[in-house]
This record gives structure tokens, C-alpha cells and sequence, in this order.
């Protein structure tokens, strides 16, 4: 009887994380969470994690400005643009469901069910923004930025689309301080990492809509090289490892 309700629950999670996108069970995989996010939120969301410091409290409040949040997204200051940004907070507040999953020995124990953000508050009159990350989980942005994620948001601003953001954030979250930076993940790890699990397309799409899409802006503008390699099954394209070579120093 035990085993069986030990398998019912197995089923229940498993159920549970097959329609979710946002499963977290280490630091830099929350550089691997944002698959639905537009490149609009995903600028958002880095601005936000950028005024976290390593030595913060876990209830610490943030504090910023509409105004500033128009900067990123290079507008001018107006009713209608400050009025665009904060549909903007609302929009990356009502999408930031994190699945926080806890891993012995290859298996997942448990899922916590939590969110990016406690609260955002917006101050009618001056533009003031307040924002507080949730408890649950600050230890991974904290442990992300100690040892893996480097927030450069001069660098972001420089990248258009949003599959470029998105690689970018996985090489800064693999990245190591060596020459070169591999990743490598199943086909269906990949498009969870840049589309989500709710879409799948054929490879062929994937690799050019998406992946040629951010290995050539990351080319151009970060003054680096990528190698792309297959991993086959027969004739099925069944993974990738993709490996970036550093020619600059660290970005």
C-alpha cells in the first residue's frame, strides 16, 4: 500500500510540472526559467535582479522609479510611457509562478509552489516603485549572482531579439570564467529554455527561427564564436551542445 501511494504522488508532481514552466531546483537554473517571457519582460525582470547585492536581507525592499524603467526601454518621459511601464510590471508580476523543486540524489523530492515577487507597488503622484522578491526565492537569485550570473544591463539593452536575451542569460549562467562556455541540453530542454513547454516546434524551426537567431546577434555584437553540434539518433536530432568561445574579455 505504501509503495502504491508513493507512486500515485510520483504521478501528481510529475502531472503537476508537465504544464509548468518554471521548475528552479538550482542557482543558475533560474537563468533557464523564462521561456514565456517576451524580450520586453525579460529586460524587465533583469533590471529588477540587477539591484540585488550579495549581502541583502531576504525581506529587503527595492526601491526605483517609473522614470528609470522608461530608460531601459529608451522612452521618454510621459503619462502614456509611464502608464506602458507599469502594465509592464503588472504583466511580468502576473507571469513570474516559480516551481521550486528539491533534488536528492538525482530525484526530485518535493515542489514548492511560489513566485518571483512578494509584491510590486507603484506610488500614484511621484512614480515610485517598491519591489520585495519572495523569501523562498532570494537564496537562488542570491546564489545565482555569487556564482554563476554576471547583470550587465548595458550589454542587454544592446540585444534585440529576445531568443539572443535568452541565450545570453544561459551563457552568463554557464559560465565559469573559462575560455570557452558549453551548454548542452535535450531538444525538448532547449525549447523549454527559449519558447516554453505549452509550444514544440519541428528542429528545423527551432534552429533557425530560434537558435541561429541568438548565435548570430551574440556573434556580431559580443565579438565571440559559436559551434553548435548535433546530438543524432539515427537520422533524430535528439540533443544540442552548443559551445561559446570567449574572444574578449568576460562580458
Amino acid at each position: 500500500m505504501k509503495r502504491n501511494a508513493t507512486s500515485k504522488s510520483d504521478m501528481a508532481i510529475s502531472g503537476l510540472l508537465s504544464r509548468e514552466d518554471y521548475l528552479v531546483v538550482k542557482h543558475n537554473d533560474l537563468a533557464k526559467a523564462f521561456g514565456r517571457l517576451t524580450r520586453k519582460e525579460l529586460q524587465l525582470l533583469d533590471f529588477t535582479l540587477s539591484f540585488v547585492k550579495e549581502d541583502d536581507e531576504i525581506w529587503k525592499v527595492h526601491e526605483t522609479t517609473l522614470k528609470d524603467i522608461c530608460k531601459i526601454y529608451g522612452l521618454n518621459v510621459s503619462g502614456a510611457n509611464y502608464t506602458y511601464t507599469a502594465n509592464m510590471l503588472k504583466s511580468l508580476k502576473e507571469k513570474d509562478t516559480i516551481y521550486l523543486g528539491d533534488v536528492v540524489d538525482g530525484d526530485l523530492k518535493s515542489v514548492m509552489m511560489t513566485s518571483l515577487f512578494d509584491s510590486i507597488q507603484i506610488y500614484k503622484g511621484t512614480g515610485k516603485v517598491e519591489f520585495i522578491f519572495s523569501r523562498a526565492i532570494m537564496p537562488y537569485i542570491l546564489g545565482l549572482k555569487r556564482n554563476y550570473y554576471s547583470f550587465k544591463l548595458r550589454e542587454l539593452s544592446q540585444v534585440r531579439s529576445k531568443y539572443s536575451l535568452i541565450l545570453l542569460q544561459l551563457w552568463q549562467a554557464n559560465d565559469y570564467g573559462h575560455y570557452s562556455t558549453t551548454i548542452k541540453g535535450t531538444v525538448d530542454e532547449w525549447q523549454d529554455w527559449f519558447i516554453g513547454k505549452d509550444k514544440r516546434w519541428t528542429s528545423g524551426r527551432f534552429t533557425d527561427k530560434v537558435l541561429n537567431t541568438a548565435m548570430n546577434e551574440l556573434i556580431d555584437k559580443f565579438n565571440c564564436d559559436i559551434n553548435l553540434e548535433k546530438i543524432m539518433d539515427g537520422r533524430k536530432i535528439v540533443a544540442w551542445e552548443m559551445t561559446i568561445i570567449r574572444n574578449q574579455k568576460k562580458i
